[in-house]
């Protein structure tokens, strides 16, 4: 199955928003039907929220699609997308006893 494309102004083309959130809420769907959710909106809805917090490019809907409450939390969502992660604490940690340790045993060999 080919991506889905759709052109811009300049005639570039670019990756759909559904085809990279399909994944999300086709997850969500067959949790729903394990019974984790109630209804299809509801994992439709749940499933575009990861897919933009995930980074994908899946804009938060128009205003007077969906309820205002409803729009700032995809706005926040598809923000909280775009930033990239800082790095995990546990990385640090183990670089920053690397260091150290490096520093100890220069430390005994000039000393020597």
């Amino acid at each position: 199955m080919a991506t889905k494309k759709s052109g811009t102004k300049k005639g570039a083309t670019r990756k759909k928003s559904s085809s990279g959130s399909g994944k999300y809420v086709e997850q969500e769907m067959h949790e729903r039907k394990h019974g984790k959710r109630e209804s299809r909106e509801q994992a439709i809805a749940i499933g575009l929220s990861k897919a933009r917090r995930a980074g994908e490019d899946v804009p938060p809907p128009k205003k007077g699609k969906t309820s205002a409450s409803t729009r700032k939390k995809a706005e926040s969502d598809y923000k909280a997308g775009g930033k990239k992660r800082a790095t995990k604490r546990a990385a640090k940690k183990t670089t920053t006893k690397k260091r150290a340790s490096k520093k100890s045993t220069t430390k005994r060999k000039r000393s020597s």
